[in-house]
């Protein structure tokens, strides 16, 4: 086994094909302890590699990651943004296993994010939700709350605050609310959100807005 996982290793290193590294995992899950602890004890660039190959495991077979469930929530408080950006995606894909209940939680650390003043994470936090909204349909509205709070949220590039970021931001909210909006009971206050972006700044969240708004037969 320790020669099949350090090839493994190896062939992260050597920037092989993802597709074949998921596959290897997949056909061999003894690998993903590996990648975990590499992932945690590794201080060279590898450690992404892992981390990448963990995340794509994580969306077409989430049991074999979640016995990691821990270590990915602590991961999304990490300093560092690749690792903290790719832990927030992943823990939204065990959420479907999660028979545990052990996303109950995290649900308020997991979302702050998105108030926490970095553009990446809020829209990593907003974009993976309807995941966690359609694999838990109770928490939907709970999760609509937990996104708006992006209106009194600050982000920052470069030190200084980003109207523009926090525009980015509303775009992956529009993204979110309408895969979210069928499970919502909060429906008035998710389409009075995409009203209000037909008038944003940017050019692809007021195009996001106007289509998402007829896709879901809302009057604007």
């Amino acid at each position: 086994m320790k020669g099949t996982s350090h090839k493994i290793l190896q062939k992260i290193q050597d920037k092989t094909n993802m597709d074949e590294l998921v596959s290897d995992v997949l056909a061999e899950p003894h690998h993903v302890e590996i990648l975990v602890e590499t992932l945690r004890h590794e201080r060279s660039a590898l450690k992404f590699g892992c981390e990448k190959v963990l995340r794509l495991v994580s969306e077409q077979k989430p049991e074999l990651i979640y016995p990691y469930f821990d270590f990915f929530v602590a991961l999304i408080s990490s300093e560092n943004s690749f690792l903290r950006w790719g832990a927030i995606r992943t823990l939204a894909n065990l959420v479907s296993v999660d028979a545990e209940r052990r996303f109950d939680k995290v649900f308020s650390k997991y979302f702050s994010n998105i108030t926490g003043g970095d553009m990446v994470s809020a829209a990593n936090a907003i974009g993976s939700s309807p995941k966690i909204a359609q694999a838990r349909p109770e928490l939907a509205d709970r999760i609509v709350h937990e996104i708006l709070k992006l209106e009194g949220a600050t982000y920052l590039h470069k030190g200084r605050v980003s109207p523009e970021c926090k525009n980015v931001v509303r775009g992956a909210a529009v993204g979110a609310f309408e895969a979210i909006y069928p499970i919502a009971e909060s429906r008035p206050s998710i389409a009075r959100f995409l009203r209000e972006q037909t008038e944003n700044p940017r050019t692809k969240v007021r195009a996001s807005a106007r289509k998402v708004l007829g896709k879901l037969n809302i009057e604007r």
